[in-house]
């Protein structure tokens, strides 16, 4: 193949690195090296990412051979610049990006978003952290396919489960300069050998494929890949080398996880503790041929010191992936905040997930679902679409659930069985946005409010699988958070403040909560997703309430200190 870069003199010319002695740049090293990271059997088509990515060689060669995106992370201003303007010489705009940024910053940022790149290159960046299994746990988060990994060659130890790695006083990382004269900076490093890579690398469900992967030989400049030199324990090896991963099945447990899960199961030996279900943080009570107190709400003890409102809505969905397992998880997305809530506390713990919306014929939710298309197409989710006729949906779609003994008088409650049958049928785990907590101010003062109609979705899920349809009152924690949340607390020094219609309906104070522990929500009318069929909805629901009289399906009100001593915190 010809050296492409003979055709670009300038990513080796204005290289400073070429002046050095060792690790010289020059067109048969730097050719030869990338040719070998990234063949172009594997990028065509595929999508790059490429960490400390200096003058961005990498992403003229990519596109050049067919790869279909590439993006550029590189720390050092001067680096990026040069590469940002040599890629938009010599590339079409569309197809690459260069940022400016630490990469270990930018990973955070992906895997916030649940931004993927099919190949991750990490070419001489690896030696430069002093946590690198922090770093390469964040590539396997972001990476879909492959993982490239460029760097400096250590022995590996005599046992095969065991990884050396090695802390450097003095480690080297060119500096990127005006002039010709060629720099470096130099701090604590880390160089790890390739037992301790794979080990690492299992650990984030990465694989390697086969030995070394060895560039050809570069005729003019110093081989660091196929010359080699005795290290101190006699060991023979090159001083630098290239290894390929592939994603894999399975992983290698790491010993903090397994410590926590089995501290969590002896926690679950509590006989307070294993009687409850997985999916809710009660227990109930509700005897429908009682006509009033006929429904009682237990909530759970917590059983460790609880976070931040945001640190437990993260933990949360590490927990539902926990119980979901390998099954594919499906977030019911309506388009309005509280399901967002649940989509950034998936994204912020790196768990994959697909968006769930039921868009209705003739547009008639278009002003929610719209933003569901908006905000997965950003962020890169995968969107899972099904469109009912919401008219012969809610006036005959409802009796088959009434007629397995689901009785509700509010016909959201059928929708939302409709949503977990779906996701049932497709195999997966369905997350909804429910259970949100918020009072109202009643004669015995402040009360968490619990309508028995709530318990229909339920029981769909007790008698069907696993699910957690209402995300905010899956642990006792998230419950905690909110009620110990700073704001909270200033609001309820005034409970009048509750006794206003359009806070019991609107409930701003959650909706200015959540935008403060995720800034980046867009800012937009509240819709409950019903405002074209509010017609269809009253009819329906007072057929439902006459039909169902006699289930009595009445709202209890829990007081705020009786559901604080429940949950251990008062």
């Amino acid at each position: 193949m010809k050296n492409i870069f003979e055709d670009a003199p300038e990513f080796i010319d204005l290289d400073s690195q070429r002046l050095r002695g060792m690790y010289t740049t020059s067109y048969d090293s730097i050719f030869n090296k990338i040719e070998a990271q990234l063949p172009q059997i594997l990028i065509k088509d595929k999508t790059i990412l490429d960490l400390g990515a200096c003058m961005c060689y990498a992403g003229y060669y990519s596109i050049v051979n067919g790869a279909k995106f590439y993006t550029g992370v590189e720390v050092q201003p001067n680096y990026a610049s040069l590469g940002q303007k040599l890629l938009t010489k010599y590339i079409d705009t569309t197809k690459f990006k260069v940022v400016q940024q630490d990469v270990l910053k930018y990973l955070d940022d992906c895997i916030a978003k649940n931004v993927k790149f099919d190949i991750v290159l990490a070419a001489g960046v690896l030696y430069g952290f002093s946590e690198p299994i922090g770093f390469l746990s964040k590539i396997c988060k972001v990476a879909k396919e492959t993982v490239i990994i460029d760097s400096k060659w250590i022995p590996s130890g005599r046992h095969p489960d065991v990884g050396l790695m090695t802390v450097v006083k003095h480690e080297l990382m060119p500096l990127a300069g005006d002039s010709d004269e060629h720099n470096n900076v130099e701090g604590v490093g880390t160089r790890m050998c390739m037992r301790a890579l794979d080990i690492v690398m299992e650990t984030g469900s990465f694989g390697r494929v086969g030995d070394l992967i060895l560039p050809k030989p570069i005729t003019d400049a110093h081989d660091p890949y196929n010359e080699t030199k005795t290290y101190l324990n006699g060991t023979v090896g090159p001083y630098k080398f290239i290894a390929r991963y592939d994603k894999i099945e399975t992983h290698l447990r790491k010993l903090e996880d397994v410590v926590v899960e089995a501290s969590r199961q002896q926690i679950n030996h509590d006989p307070e503790s294993t009687k409850h279900s997985k999916m809710f943080n009660f227990e109930y009570e509700f005897n429908p041929e009682l006509e009033q107190d006929n429904l009682s709400i237990k909530f759970r003890k917590i059983t460790r010191p609880v976070g931040t409102l945001k640190e437990e809505c993260i933990r949360t969905a590490q927990y539902i992936k926990e119980q979901a397992g390998d099954k594919p998880l499906y977030v019911a997305f309506s388009g309005g905040i509280d399901s967002e809530v649940v989509c950034r506390a998936f994204m912020e713990a790196g768990i994959e997930f697909t968006a769930f919306t039921v868009k209705f014929a003739n547009h008639l939710n278009y002003h929610d679902v719209k933003y569901v298309d908006k905000f997965c197409e950003y962020y890169n989710i995968p969107l899972k679409t099904v469109e009912i006729d919401a008219y012969d949906f809610f006036q005959n779609g409802i009796e088959k659930y009434i007629e397995q003994g689901y009785y509700s008088s509010r016909m959201i409650r059928y929708y939302l069985m409709f949503v977990l049958e779906t996701i049932q049928n497709l195999g997966g785990v369905c997350v909804g946005g429910g259970g949100e907590t918020h009072y109202v101010s009643t004669d015995d003062g402040l009360c968490v409010p619990f309508k028995a109609d709530t318990l229909v979705p339920r029981k769909w899920i007790e008698n069907n699988g696993l699910h957690f349809l209402e995300f905010f009152r899956t642990t006792p924690e998230i419950s905690a958070a909110y009620h110990q949340d700073e704001l909270v607390q200033f609001l309820i020094k005034d409970p009048t403040y509750f006794y206003r219609p359009d806070v019991w309906l609107f409930q701003p104070e959650k909706v200015m909560l959540y935008h403060r522990i995720f800034p980046d929500m867009l800012r937009r009318q509240k819709y409950v997703g019903m405002e074209q069929i509010l017609e269809l909805k009253a009819k329906v629901d007072d057929a439902l309430t006459t039909r169902f009289a006699d289930q009595h399906l009445t709202t209890t009100y829990i007081p705020l200190d009786i559901v604080k001593k429940q949950l251990g915190i008062l």
